[in-house]
């Protein structure tokens, strides 16, 4: 079978690295450059086990650029996992991009499925169907995690289709045959299929959001966050997972998933406020940086990597960005310790390549996660309680 994927992200990697298994993949992105980088098996991520598996199937995959002359003639199947991002402005996730490419494969093959892999609002499969009166759109949530979306995609729990009632068995099966196996099924109309994806993350959001306010509480009043997440947490009810304490929720979808979520129903107080505690969050982590450094009576803040989880090379929408971006504003001066940034200087800041003096020039140093180089520091200032994303 071929199979196309439109956008050659983290979700879209991670896909045709797990069906060039046994089909022959087209991985497709207008980034020129990304592609010749691709073609020459030169990879952007930094996740192992895709990497791995990618190269072990690469004579089963092709890069190409993804133009106005690309035809998809030959794809029985393309996954679309383009970028929607979230517009403050319009309040809404912006689709224009998505839009452009499922009209476009509809103009050139009609008869293929189109499966959306974007994050998308309540409503946009079916309007998107209407538009283009092509039936063989379909919505598959993703629940892939950063730093291990191939091997979340391998061993998903659960596979969620959103697919009108005219989808046909054919279409249905070769779902079935590609991803789902001895996975979990969920078939029901797109528009809960979209629900899903969108209450998902924010459930997830609200998680971290409480244990981190949790933590607010055990640093207010000089408590151990540990022994009292460990007490809570031995709650069958409750579960020792998702549980770590950080500087505020980061990354590209629980933020934008959960805003998004917030205005399904504007009586949903608890959605709402997700957000605002994880910005509440940052603010205190922030006063509680530049009143350990008022202390110490020093005036440098050493910033251990801008990423905001382990195992991921993206900085987008990372809280080490926006505690970066603070702290200048309070005039503190900062360096940065970052083996992924090349530059000399970020944003007008030193970036120390040196990490023996990256330690001896930081009065404090600020780590969202520790790791064994942090170990025995006494200036380190994290959230982690675990160790663990």
């Amino acid at each position: 079978m071929k199979i196309g994927v439109i956008g050659c992200g983290y979700v879209g990697m991670a896909y045709i690295a797990l069906l060039a298994n046994s089909n022959k993949i087209v991985g497709y992105d207008n980034n020129k450059e990304k592609i010749e980088k691709l073609k020459n098996n030169s990879y952007f991520i930094s996740e192992k086990n895709l990497v791995n598996k990618l190269k072990k199937h690469k004579n089963n995959i092709e890069y190409r650029i993804y133009n106005k002359k690309t035809t998809f003639k030959d794809e029985e199947i393309i996954f679309v996992c383009v970028p929607t991002n979230y517009n403050e402005k319009s309040n809404s996730l912006n689709c224009n991009i998505l839009n452009e490419v499922i009209c476009d494969i509809t103009k050139k093959n009609k008869n293929a499925l189109i499966v959306i892999k974007s994050t998308i609002p309540v409503g946009y499969t079916d309007s998107i169907t209407n538009l283009t009166k092509n039936e063989n759109i379909v919505f598959m949530p993703e629940f892939l995690r950063e730093g291990s979306s191939y091997l979340d995609l391998k061993n998903a729990e659960r596979v969620v289709l959103g697919a009108s009632n005219n989808f046909n068995d054919k279409n249905l099966k070769l779902i079935k045959k590609l991803l789902v196996k001895r996975k979990t099924f969920f078939k029901m109309s797109t528009k809960e299929a979209e629900s899903v994806k969108l209450f998902a993350n924010s459930y997830l959001a609200m998680r971290i959001a409480f244990f981190n306010e949790l933590d607010n509480f055990a640093m207010a009043n000089n408590l151990k966050t540990k022994n009292i997440i460990d007490g809570i947490c031995a709650d069958s009810r409750i579960g020792n997972y998702y549980n770590n304490p950080s500087f505020a929720f980061g990354g590209y979808c629980l933020e934008k998933d959960t805003m998004q979520c917030s205005l399904l129903c504007k009586e949903n107080i608890l959605i709402k406020n997700i957000c605002i505690s994880n910005l509440n969050r940052k603010q205190i982590v922030l006063n509680k940086i530049l009143k350990l450094l008022k202390e110490k009576k020093g005036s440098t803040v050493g910033i251990y990597k801008l990423e905001f989880k382990k195992n991921s090379d993206n900085t987008r929408n990372s809280v080490m960005i926006d505690l970066f971006e603070n702290l200048i504003h309070n005039n503190v001066k900062v360096i940065i310790y970052d083996e992924k940034i090349e530059k000399n200087k970020y944003c007008g800041c030193k970036v120390e390549k040196d990490f023996q003096k990256f330690i001896l020039n930081s009065n404090i140093i600020i780590a969202n996660r520790l790791n064994k180089k942090l170990k025995g520091l006494n200036n380190v200032f994290s959230r982690d309680v675990f160790g663990i994303n």
